[in-house]
């Protein structure tokens, strides 16, 4: 319960520019692995598997699957919401991948994404979900039960994505 969590109101930093989920003191550290990629490093490090917190229990039943992919999108609400509040001039974009339960953001900056977002067929198969929160609030950007909405403008994430 704990690490569930920390998960809502675990610490965020920033640095060079950089948000990230304080993961220790050799977080900013990482970056190296990325150079001149900081959508790259914001997205590594500001994931999480939801496996790791709630087991794979998630996996034996639609029910359970679905009230999992739940907590995803609370935690894609509530973090949008925290990074909100301590950077309004920021936008970011959240990844939510339902087939390994994994939630994912970083800062948005212009047209660089961590996934392709013009290839569309690869976001369905996958089954990405997408989501930008910035100053209008949150705002679906692509899921399979809206596919079109890369195309056709957003839409704001309601209590269920998709």
């Amino acid at each position: 319960v704990r690490r569930l969590a920390d998960l809502f109101s675990g610490e965020l930093g920033h640095a060079q520019g950089l948000i990230f989920m304080h993961q220790g003191p050799d977080t900013l550290a990482r970056q190296t692995a990325f150079p001149g990629d900081p959508v790259g490093f914001e997205a590594y490090v500001n994931h999480v598997h939801l496996s790791e917190v709630v087991g794979e229990s998630w996996r034996r039943s639609q029910d359970r699957r679905e009230a999992t992919l739940d907590l995803a999108h609370s935690l894609v609400r509530v973090w949008g919401q925290r990074l909100r509040g301590l950077f309004p001039r920021r936008s970011w974009v959240f990844y939510v991948d339902p087939e390994d339960m994994t939630v994912r953001f970083h800062t948005k900056r212009g047209r660089k994404n961590w996934l392709d977002l013009s290839d569309q067929a690869f976001l369905y198969i996958a089954g990405f979900e997408v989501y930008v929160q910035g100053p209008a609030g949150l705002q679906v950007i692509w899921t399979r039960k809206h596919p079109t909405l890369l195309t056709r403008g957003t839409r704001r994430l309601g209590t269920r994505a998709g």
